[in-house]
């Protein structure tokens, strides 16, 4: 694996070729790469050129669309692929772009290559972005979801009905108010001031839902007892991307998983339902 810039990585397989194809694994918040790397094995043993992408701690206070480092962030995973001699771009690509997201940190690596995407595509063409593969996401979290979410994390094993359960359930409202409300407090403020200020969820989904991401095939992975981003949410999504013209929506549910541990539950099905979509769309 090498390092090519901070934070972004690349496994190159054995053999690279202009048909190579090439996925994107777009880490959770504060996702570090030991744990994004797992996930990189399935794909190169398929012969895929594979990148990593540690994403930032802090993604609602990142969401600004001239700032320098969103917009040069996928400057060097574009520059690898042309290095390489990689043909996914114009007008007859010999491969294609797989992004993966983790969570609504993954998917706001998605907001930063739909924001360069006007200029790279000029200078390249147009980019054969195949299909986006959503693990834990998208989805917008409920404060109750939010709250029993961090109450997990810091309760942990503790025995229900205890004085030290109290007190680390008490905790865990503490926290997740000292996070909420500054976060809330600066994207109001930012809209009262005409700044904009929104949030990495609004980013997210004004980059999904766009013209040039809203019709590319889809593979939704996520559990029905996840307490961070609850499953009506992702579902939700899945209804707005048929609606909004995706020409594949294929949809796998968990019954128990924890939030962006899927393939930890249940190994061989997630790779099976990554199998038989990345099949299914390079048929199509």
């Amino acid at each position: 694996m090498e390092q090519i810039a901070p934070r972004r990585y690349v496994d190159v397989p054995e053999t690279v070729a202009a048909d190579t194809r090439v996925v994107v694994l777009c880490g959770w918040a504060g996702a570090k790469i030991r744990y994004v790397k797992k996930y990189g094995a399935f794909y190169l043993d398929r012969g895929f050129l594979v990148f990593y992408i540690e994403s930032e701690g802090g993604p609602l206070f990142n969401t600004n669309p001239k700032d320098k480092e969103n917009l040069d962030f996928w400057a060097p995973i574009i520059h690898k692929v042309t290095t390489l001699g990689i043909n996914c771009f114009g007008q007859n690509p010999a491969s294609d772009i797989v992004l993966h997201a983790f969570s609504n940190g993954g998917v706001m690596q998605i907001w930063k290559l739909y924001i360069v995407l006007p200029k790279y595509e000029s200078e390249l063409g147009t980019f054969n972005l195949s299909s986006i593969i959503f693990d834990c996401a998208p989805g917008r979290f409920s404060m109750q979801a939010g709250i029993s979410f961090i109450n997990s994390l810091v309760v942990g094993t503790t025995k229900p009905g205890s004085i030290w359960y109290r007190l680390r359930t008490y905790c865990g409202y503490l926290i997740f108010a000292l996070w909420l409300l500054p976060a809330t407090g600066i994207t109001i403020g930012m809209k009262l001031l005409g700044f904009g200020g929104a949030t990495f969820f609004e980013r997210n989904e004004q980059a999904l839902y766009s013209e040039r991401l809203r019709k590319l095939p889809r593979l939704f992975m996520y559990s029905k007892t996840d307490k961070l981003i609850e499953h009506q949410a992702v579902e939700s999504h899945i209804k707005q991307s048929k609606e909004a013209g995706s020409s594949l929506v294929r949809v796998h549910v968990w019954e128990e998983s924890e939030h962006v541990k899927l393939q930890m539950t249940q190994p061989e099905r997630y790779n099976e339902s990554l199998s038989s979509f990345l099949s299914e769309i390079a048929t199509d």
